[in-house]
């Protein structure tokens, strides 16, 4: 935060203005400031700055009020989400003007024309509402109908719609002198990096119906429209929501979610004694997200309820449900909690996405203190590693319950 004011001294002025002084803002809010900015400058490589200027100024503010106690953990994750939406479509209003040679994409029906549209669906934490300090955006794109568009340059709908994609990512992932403003995961689209940039809803729909796998039908519990046209978000509510909550999971669905968990661990986490990962580490994150998305693939064909892109909201449900116990669900409910706050102290401190808990003495009694810890402490830091121990161990107990190999 500090180097983002000391490369921008003259954010000074608008930390003092009325409208920075809001603890929180609505998209709607956020997705009009940065219009309004956008539309001072008739030059695309200015707008990028522009563009990358207000992302930097936004995390300041939540960041601030963040330090400050003012926010509460899910008001930061959903005004870094709100803000990550925001940027989202203002690089497609972007890129749509970049393409505007080829004119609008356009489909018939019958003896009529109309436009063909793209959906933006996020996955993971921006799916959730859960973003936090420099989380990636996982999406995926979608577009409704074939055909071609209708400018002095003709090509088909796909093309354009792929073209419109990657100049999204590339007018948020490109580095300029103001920094880049996200990184972009499409990872987790139908056949993942072998399929196409942009799937068209009937083919999204086939694959799924069809082809995809455990893992997929796992990452769409997360899934949620974020830009796109009413018709279209709706079409793909529909699918996502068949597609993940059509039937329930059987056993050898539960070990292939533990199977992945585990390789996850072994492969992604390596721990070693005093070094820690509370993302994919033994008890982290993932243990609570698994077990929580492995109920919801299990009982949300049955209850509504559980229907929820929100692991906090999914696990309170569970309890209320009861199929999960009221201790095991607080174990997992605070323990997530838990990690998430650290999780967004280490990546506001260190300035990139970062999972990692260890280091020096010093550098964890600082970690402790920023986490709350009583500075009157010995050795806070100390205190903070015999918690993640004891909280992460309760967590993986509660997994092994839930979606273990000794799952009852």
């Amino acid at each position: 935060l500090s180097k983002i004011l000391i490369n921008h001294p003259e954010l000074l002025d608008s930390m003092v203005a009325r409208s920075y002084a809001s603890t929180t803002k609505s998209r709607d809010v956020m997705t009009a400031e940065l219009a309004s900015l956008l539309e001072q400058s008739d030059y695309f490589e200015d707008q990028l700055d522009v563009l990358r200027r207000y992302r930097n100024e936004e995390f300041l503010r939540i960041g601030m009020n963040d330090i400050h106690g003012k926010l509460k953990q899910g008001e930061i994750a959903a005004q870094l989400t709100h803000l990550g939406e925001t940027c989202l479509t203002a690089a497609f209003r972007l890129g749509v003007q970049e393409l505007k040679r080829f004119g609008r994409p356009t489909y018939r029906f019958g003896r009529d024309v109309a436009e063909a549209s793209l959906a933006v669906v996020a996955l993971g934490k921006m799916g959730g509402g859960e973003l936090n300090y420099h989380s990636d955006l996982d999406i995926i794109f979608v577009y409704d109908h074939q055909g071609y568009t209708n400018g002095e340059r003709q090509i088909s709908n796909h093309e354009y719609f792929a073209k419109l994609a990657q100049k999204m990512i590339s007018i948020l992932t490109m580095q300029t002198r103001e920094g880049y403003v996200y990184k972009i995961d499409t990872r987790l689209r139908p056949s993942g990096n072998a399929g196409p940039l942009v799937t068209s809803l009937d083919s999204f729909l086939d694959y799924h119906r069809k082809e995809a796998q455990i893992w997929e039908r796992q990452a769409l519990t997360k899934a949620r429209v974020v830009l796109g046209e009413e018709v279209l978000s709706s079409q793909l509510h529909d699918v996502i929501r068949h597609t993940v909550y059509g039937a329930s999971i059987d056993d050898d669905g539960r070990q292939e979610i533990h199977r992945l968990r585990m390789r996850m661990e072994h492969e992604l986490a390596k721990e070693t004694g005093g070094s820690y990962n509370i993302k994919t580490g033994r008890g982290g994150m993932v243990d609570v997200e698994f077990a929580s998305q492995y109920l919801q693939l299990k009982y949300g064909c049955r209850y509504p309820e559980l229907r929820t892109t929100s692991t906090v909201e999914a696990l309170k449900e569970m309890q209320t449900l009861d199929l999960v116990s009221a201790a095991d669900c607080e174990t997992l409910l605070s323990g997530y909690k838990f990690l998430r706050r650290l999780e967004n102290r280490l990546r506001i401190i260190h300035d990139y996405s970062s999972n990692d808990l260890s280091g020096s003495r010093h550098y964890l009694n600082k970690l402790a203190k920023r986490l709350g810890y009583d500075p009157a402490l010995k050795n806070p830091g100390a205190a903070l590693i015999c918690d993640y121990e004891e909280i992460t161990g309760k967590i993986r107990d509660c997994y092994g319950r839930i979606l273990g190999e000794y799952v009852e």
